[in-house]
């Protein structure tokens, strides 16, 4: 099991890990340097560190200082973000590309998941982006600060800021296709309904002068000529079926049907 332990001026003490967030603000709050040391760690290593690690185990040139040891773990952090945008962004495709096609009835479930793996990447950025910002101001040409990055550990850090801040633009267009996906599937499913609701209007209007023919001849008055005729059953039939085709190749000329 991994354990954690901070050496301070005063000396090392053992970290609880579920004390690390507290300790490390108190740390960070003194101003004062420490190190802070993972023993054993478990398979919860950030896999940035491994990541890192074995790049660096494979023969790429070990960083000569420490700052450009951070920034080197640093860039596999940004290159995991990359990674996670363009996987993100592959499914927002898929989705508009479906509900375009009518292939997705109701889109909503996979909606609602995008926008919240896109918001929990965008607060992943945030503060990402804030400290790697205040780490590259603190390097040892600006007066008044922490001597804590040399200059070419800033320059590399500002890149990575920069990085960072395209992948913010990148995660907030994404956000926008996810709202525009949803444009789009309400104003197709609008589409569908007037569609429908217009055919629905339509045969009713056909069957209107048909039920006119059928309430006439169902009054049986004494007196109407037609009732005693012999062929007035099929001529009646034939009356409605001529005005229901009628109607239908009038309306289907126009563009109704």
């Amino acid at each position: 099991m991994a354990g954690i332990t901070l050496t301070r001026a005063g000396g090392t003490v053992a970290v609880d890990p579920g004390d690390l967030e507290a300790t490390l603000r108190d740390a960070l709050a003194a101003r004062e340097c420490f190190w802070l040391d993972v023993v054993a760690p478990g398979p919860q290593e950030v896999a940035a560190l491994r990541e890192a690690r074995q790049r660096w185990a494979e023969g790429a040139p070990f960083p000569p200082a420490a700052d450009l040891v951070l920034a080197g773990i640093l860039d596999r952090v940004v290159q995991g973000f990359y990674a996670a945008l363009d996987y993100l962004a592959d499914r927002v495709a898929g989705l508009e590309e479906r509900v375009m096609s009518g292939k997705l009835r109701n889109p909503m479930g996979e909606v609602t998941a995008l926008r919240r793996a896109l918001v929990r990447l965008r607060h992943g950025l945030g503060p990402e982006q804030d400290v790697l910002a205040d780490l590259a101001a603190r390097r040892s040409a600006t007066p008044g600060t922490d001597r804590l990055v040399s200059e070419a550990g800033a320059v590399v850090l500002h890149q990575l800021v920069d990085r960072l801040r395209r992948i913010w633009d990148a995660v907030e267009m994404e956000r926008d296709l996810v709202d525009n996906v949803v444009e789009v599937y309400l104003g197709l499913r609008t589409d569908r309904l007037n569609v429908i609701m217009q055919r629905l209007t339509l045969i009713t209007t056909i069957f209107m002068p048909l039920t006119l023919i059928a309430g006439i001849y169902g009054m049986n008055f004494r007196h109407m000529p037609e009732l005693g005729w012999k062929y007035g059953y099929p001529a009646s039939l034939a009356l409605m079926a001529l005005v229901g085709y009628g109607m239908y190749r009038w309306f289907r000329a126009r563009g109704w049907f």
